[in-house]
C-alpha cells in the first residue's frame, strides 16, 4: 500500500481523467472532491469521518 499525504487544496491525479482534491480537513472529517474529464462524473464530494481517540475508547 502506498500512503500519500496532501494538505487542503492539494490534488492527486489518477490516470488522465480523474482528480481527487482535498477540500477540507478538520478534527472530525476529511472532505474530498472528485473531478473527471470524461463526462461521467462532473463533480462529487463525500465526507469521510475519522475516528478520534475518544470515539475508539467509547467503542471499547
Amino acid at each position: 500500500m502506498q500512503v500519500i499525504s496532501r494538505a487542503e487544496s492539494e490534488s492527486i491525479q489518477f490516470g488522465k481523467n480523474l482528480t481527487l482534491t482535498v477540500v477540507e480537513i478538520t478534527d472530525e472529517y476529511v472532505r474530498l472532491g472528485i473531478t473527471s474529464t470524461d463526462g461521467e462524473l462532473n463533480y462529487w464530494e463525500e465526507i469521510l469521518y475519522l475516528k478520534t481517540q475518544e470515539a475508539e475508547l467509547q467503542l471499547n
